[in-house]
């Protein structure tokens, strides 16, 4: 069970990732 929890951390941080990158243009517009 620790190795699913791990793998859904990993894909949770991916996704954060992908989030941040996408938001980081508009955060600096912004800014």
């Amino acid at each position: 069970m620790p190795a699913f929890a791990e793998a859904l951390s990993a894909i949770e941080l991916q996704a954060l990732v992908q989030a941040g990158k996408r938001l980081a243009p508009t955060l600096t517009a912004a800014a």
